[in-house]
């Protein structure tokens, strides 16, 4: 779980502009969207490899590895001093990426393994708040952090941060399972074994109709998140007048109030409720707050009076009523699916179901990011790239709500 949370802070240092790009590139979408693509591309490539590995052996033992070698990626890093270019900066945080996709189907394949079944939606809501909380924070604290203590420090930090969360996973209890036992010299017959093992794993996923729809929500619901994050510094100057390193406060504190509400209610009010239900709701959420982030920017675009009251202040409202509901809605697409997936898919197939889950919706998810981001630099602008997100999203929750009583 440590290990997943101190992403966040990671892939902001990593893309906080400030200290890697100038300010120019640092609000713009499409360079926010590349850092996005970097991050996510290789899961095509790797994810669906972790997949299978996370069903053959410990899952424990991966994420452990996976977390030292971020550790030693740094470690490079820092002795090189990588923050003076920035395509070395590009390189790490596609490395890096490439080994979190050996944790991310070991982590999500281990949750059922330590909770029961009823529990596992609290986990769920629990790990995601945990989750969020730090990536928010890391948006909050990247920036100054980076003034007050340098980048050397910073990597430092992170190194520091990667270690216990390596040494914290030695303590988590998992019940024993019978691995795959292979012959490393038998390389024949491991490339056989492998191939079968996937394309068992891929049958397994689309002859089975709530996975297939899961799949696709999924690549939807990651899409939106990754167009928001390429869009939040190019939002936050565009409406609020906020450079990179100030955003924090003014505008990631909303969204993770939203968020943490979301994650909590989710776990009070609405775990027995049918998965594809919350997420419906979530995605009707997410319509809102592109609508009114829509209006917000309208209001700035034409310098608008709204009941006398001045632009700047019916923006402040409307942006961070937005960027609330943004925050509302995104747990309530992600946290029930997967708790779904982990709910309906038999213990063997787990760690291929979440590698094909993330090698999709990471490395595919990410183009629309890129695609937007260039859109409302250099194309159609912000408030038309807002109304069209919230018309998709109008679009996508009509063909979800066919099946809102599936599960």
């Amino acid at each position: 779980m440590i290990g997943g949370s101190i992403l966040g802070l990671v892939v902001v240092f990593m893309a906080d502009t400030g200290e890697l790009l100038d300010h120019e590139m640092s609000t713009s979408g499409s360079a926010m969207g590349l850092v996005i693509l970097l991050n996510n591309a290789p899961s095509f490539f790797v994810a669906f490899i972790a997949g299978v590995l996370a069903d053959w052996f410990d899952r424990k033992s991966i994420m452990i590895r996976a977390n030292l070698f971020r550790f030693s990626l740094l470690l490079v890093f820092l002795l090189f001093a990588g923050w003076e270019y920035a395509i070395f900066a590009y390189l790490i945080i596609f490395l890096k990426s490439a080994a979190k996709q050996f944790f991310i189907p070991a982590e999500a394949s281990l949750l059922p393994d330590i909770v029961a079944k009823e529990n596992i939606m609290t986990a769920n809501s629990i790990f995601n708040l945990t989750n969020y909380v730090t990536y928010l924070l890391g948006f909050i604290i990247a920036g100054p952090l980076l003034r007050l203590l340098g980048a050397e420090a910073l990597v430092i930090v992170l190194m520091l941060m990667f270690l216990a969360a390596s040494i914290s996973l030695i303590f988590v209890r998992a019940p024993e399972r019978e691995y795959k036992k292979i012959s490393l010299g038998k390389y024949m017959t491991l490339l056989r074994d492998f191939v079968g093992s996937f394309v068992e794993g891929i049958s397994y996923i689309f002859k089975d109709k709530i996975q297939r729809i899961m799949l696709v929500h999924n690549l939807v619901s990651m899409s939106f998140l990754y167009i928001f994050l390429a869009l939040i510094f190019k939002l936050g100057e565009f409406l609020i007048g906020l450079t990179p390193t100030n955003i924090g406060l003014v505008a990631v504190m909303p969204l993770g109030l939203g968020i943490i509400s979301s994650v909590i209610l989710m776990d009070k009010k609405f775990k027995k409720e049918k998965r594809i239900k919350l997420s419906l709701l979530g995605v009707i959420i997410e319509f809102f707050a592109f609508a009114v982030l829509h209006v917000g920017s309208l209001i700035r675009w034409h310098d608008l009076k709204i009941l006398g009251v001045e632009a700047d202040v019916s923006v402040l409202v409307f942006t961070m009523v937005g960027v609330v509901l943004v925050g509302l809605g995104f747990p309530l697409l992600i946290i029930p699916s997967q708790t779904l997936i982990q709910e309906k898919t038999k213990q063997g197939f787990l760690g291929r179901v979440f590698g094909v889950w993330f090698a999709l919706s990471q490395a595919i998810a990410s183009i629309p990011a890129v695609i937007i981001g260039y859109a409302a630099d250099f194309v159609i602008g912000v408030p038309t790239t807002l109304l069209w997100l919230a018309i998709i999203a109008c679009c996508y929750g009509l063909v979800l709500s066919k099946y809102r009583n599936l599960a």
